[in-house]
């Protein structure tokens, strides 16, 4: 598997919301058109602001190809971080990452 992990200012600016829309699209129209406006602030924030979007969040990509992203908000750290935006394929990489770190680590062998 191919999957890495990027700065955001590896990318050009778009491709935040470019992932959003396209994702949430195939899924319910209405949600897209109920946050496009927030998706382009957003998107617009953290390429205004590169030094906060490369410390407090990625791009998953898999051959090159960006399948998804994750921000993150530290401020309240270190007891927690809210994850304020990601997308479908960068969740379900981690979700597998950890059962197989989990199973790695705590798998028993006869």
């Amino acid at each position: 598997m191919d999957i890495k992990f990027n700065k955001v200012s590896d990318f050009k600016r778009g491709i935040l919301f470019d992932m959003l829309s396209d994702a949430y699209y195939s899924f319910d129209k209405n949600i897209v058109d109920a946050c496009i406006t927030k998706w382009r602030d957003d998107n617009n924030f953290f390429f205004d602001n590169l030094d906060i979007a490369d410390r407090c969040g990625f791009i998953t990509t898999l051959k090159n190809e960006a399948i998804g992203f994750l921000i993150w908000d530290p401020r309240n750290m270190p007891g927690y971080a809210i994850i304020a935006v990601k997308t479908i394929m960068t969740i379900l990489f981690f979700i597998f990452y950890f059962l197989s770190l989990y199973n790695l680590l705590f798998a028993t062998h006869g």
